[in-house]
């Protein structure tokens, strides 16, 4: 990978999380490996379900810096893997609900 600044993964959860358990496929590592050690690497996180749909990111947590949390019950859950995490909330029309 080419060094860059800042790198956002918008959506990590869309790698095939059932073949990298089933089939040991490991290759998918290398795009989180950094070429410049002062690249940040921040990870997005849309629900607050990390521990079950996101279970990779125990091993990439080692390279992400940041984890955004898109609404309140994804903000806190970084901690679980020690890395430091912010919310961004999505904006949303809230005027239908009571």
């Amino acid at each position: 990978m080419d060094s860059k600044d800042l790198i956002i993964w918008q959506d990590i959860g869309n790698f095939n999380q059932q073949d990298l358990r089933n089939c040991g496929n490991t290759n998918w590592l290398k795009l989180f490996k950094r070429d410049n050690p002062n690249t940040k690497q921040i990870a997005c996180v849309h629900d607050g379900n990390i521990f079950q749909r996101y279970p990779f990111l125990h091993a990439i947590r080692e390279h992400i810096d940041q984890i955004v949390g898109v609404h309140p019950a994804s903000y806190n859950l970084g901690s679980g893997y020690g890395i430091p995490t912010s919310l961004i909330v999505n904006p949303q029309d809230l005027s239908r609900v009571d």
